[in-house]
């Protein structure tokens, strides 16, 4: 049997160090690995946020966006101030409730019983040609309520085309809105539209009322009349709006 003697120094000399002595001990790797931040250049970057003031301008660079914008906020006035009043005007000439819920409801059906009509005509002739065709419609209704203010049946009339006229003005321009601007910007330039027809509507209620007291429910129609002029100008001004 071999024995293993670790070799002892001569007289007077240092101890001999065994071979391993010489060598550091290696260090633990899971003690001194650390987690390297990830590249700067690696990381998704976020579009900046959009502000409300950026969408905007982006409406007004866009011929087709205001002209939308146009069209919804005025439509929305127009049919707020004469709706608002109506069951007032109804209930001045002697007429219940049911009378009232029977205008009302038919002023609602033609809101929004023939929206998948409009956006298909907007598909077929185009959103601002169909935009022109409610214009033409809230004209009717309000040379309906100038001329029957005083016949119920009339009254009725010019409600049920008030509504339709809205839809008619209301689903294409909200689709040439979103579309004539950037994907960013859709969602702000909605909401501002919201809320520009709400503050119209705010102000047709408002306004509604000392009007109907003053010139009545045919100066009142003929007033709503006025919310069609601007829209027809913006298209006679910028003629290629026809073909959007």
């Amino acid at each position: 049997v071999r024995r293993h003697t670790v070799p002892t120094a001569a007289p007077g000399t240092a101890p001999a160090a065994a071979p391993d002595a010489a060598l550091p001990p290696e260090p633990d790797a899971t003690l001194t690995s650390r987690p390297t931040a990830p590249d700067a250049t690696s990381r998704p970057t976020a579009p900046p946020p959009l502000r409300l003031r950026a969408a905007l301008r982006e409406v007004r660079r866009s011929p087709a966006a205001s002209f939308a914008l146009l069209a919804l906020v005025l439509s929305h006035l127009a049919m707020v101030s004469v709706m608002t009043m109506t069951p007032v005007h109804l209930s001045h000439q002697g007429h219940g409730i049911t009378v009232v819920g029977l205008t009302i409801s038919l002023h609602v059906l033609g809101m929004f019983a023939f929206a998948p009509v409009m956006g298909a005509l907007a598909d077929r002739v185009g959103a601002v040609p169909t935009v022109l065709l409610g214009q033409v419609v809230l004209l009717a209704s309000a040379v309906v309520g100038v001329a029957g203010e005083e016949r119920t049946d009339a009254v009725v009339l010019a409600l049920f085309l008030l509504g339709v006229g809205w839809s008619m003005v209301t689903v294409p321009a909200a689709t040439l809105l979103s579309g004539a601007v950037e994907t960013a910007s859709r969602p702000l330039v909605q909401g501002a539209s919201d809320s520009a027809m709400n503050a119209a509507a705010a102000v047709g209620a408002i306004a509604s009322g000392p009007l109907l007291a003053v010139v009545g429910f045919a100066g009142l129609s003929a007033a709503s009349a006025l919310c069609v002029v601007p829209v027809v100008v913006a298209v006679v001004r910028r003629r290629t709006l026809v073909h959007a």
